[in-house]
């Protein structure tokens, strides 16, 4: 099924909690994340992937049914992420003043 969602994080100071919606805005799940100080939450483009960065300098993969598939770290604080057009590339602005590109299984392009 390929279906769009959208996605808000709510911050709280001990966690997080993320909801998925669908665009006509039926909320289908919610995700309590255990960390707090998401910054930025992105899709991939058929939306079956999504990706949580924040200020704890992590990467979390998520499927879109709330399942966790990793978490990268990453060599800063991470403000946004955004995934390329075919999927196959995301890149996240970082407090550092870069620019850094991953691969969509969370390596870091050299």
């Amino acid at each position: 099924m390929r279906g769009e969602y959208h996605a808000a994080a709510v911050v709280q100071r001990h966690n997080s909690t993320i909801k998925l919606w669908t665009p006509d805005g039926r909320l289908v799940k919610t995700i309590n994340d255990p960390k707090p100080g998401l910054s930025g939450i992105a899709f991939s483009p058929d939306s079956q992937i999504f990706v949580c960065v924040g200020q704890d300098n992590l990467l979390r993969f998520w499927q879109r049914d709330g399942q966790m598939l990793k978490t990268v770290l990453a060599p800063a604080k991470i403000n946004q992420a955004v995934f390329s057009p075919n999927g196959q590339i995301i890149a996240t602005s970082n407090e550092d003043n870069t620019v850094r590109l991953w691969n969509k299984d969370g390596v870091l392009s050299t």
